[in-house]
């Protein structure tokens, strides 16, 4: 461990406990369990120094995502995605969602929505502060998304997914390999980890040609109910 540090609730003093953060650039955005939003400068990795006090606003979120110019965090409880700007951490809007969104992820100009019961959303994000829905794809029930080049993994219902992006209103399925309930995906040069939960294992894939997935899949197992993940890209 090089450092560690707390992150405040704002007014108060008191320790919270931040439950998603994104890294863009050298800011780390951050959401709490208490609804709030802030930021870290890592100019120095070993050294974060806050630079966007804790902002308390909007619904309780799930998952959070930084890009063109905004912050994002998916409301699950409330069917929708939360807006924040990305250089006060303020709330700038509520759109509303199809039922349960777990996870968003940004891809240009295009937002990228999981859900629990109900595939992955497109949304048109030319204009940050007011995404617009333009459809759906009916993927079952989505648990995280995970971009890579020109590529959506997906994880859910049982399985690991890949769609191919070069036409982003219109990904097109590639592949798809049964791996329990995952819990999580991180993606590290050239390799996939998928989470289980069920299985409390660790998949490892391999991209050997993009977007294709080789058929092997190395496993370490043991885990106790894994929840997240977190690695070095």
């Amino acid at each position: 461990v090089i450092t560690s540090f707390n992150i405040v609730q704002p007014g108060t003093g008191w320790a919270d406990n931040p439950i998603w953060f994104d890294i863009n650039g050298n800011t780390l955005f951050y959401r709490t369990q208490t609804r709030v939003t802030g930021a870290y400068d890592l100019t120095n990795p070993a050294i974060p120094v806050l630079s966007i006090a804790g902002v308390r606003s909007g619904s309780l979120s799930e998952n959070i995502a930084s890009g063109n110019n905004a912050i994002y965090a998916t409301a699950n409880a409330f069917d929708s995605l939360i807006v924040f700007s990305n250089t006060s951490c303020g709330l700038l809007n509520t759109v509303a969602t199809a039922p349960r969104p777990n996870c968003v992820t940004v891809y240009g100009n295009y937002l990228y929505v999981s859900h629990d019961v109900n595939g992955v959303s497109i949304f048109d994000n030319s204009n940050p502060q007011l995404p617009v829905y333009i459809k759906n794809l009916p993927l079952g029930v989505v648990n995280r998304i995970q971009f890579i080049d020109t590529n959506l993994f997906s994880i859910g219902n049982n399985s690991f997914s890949t769609c191919g992006l070069d036409d982003p209103i219109n990904p097109s399925l590639i592949n798809t390999t049964n791996f329990g309930l995952p819990a999580d995906i991180y993606y590290s040069k050239n390799f996939i980890y998928p989470l289980s939960n069920t299985n409390k294992n660790l998949g490892i894939f391999e991209i050997i040609s993009t977007p294709k997935i080789p058929p092997t899949n190395f496993t370490l197992n043991n885990f106790t109910r894994p929840v997240s993940l977190l690695g070095d890209y």
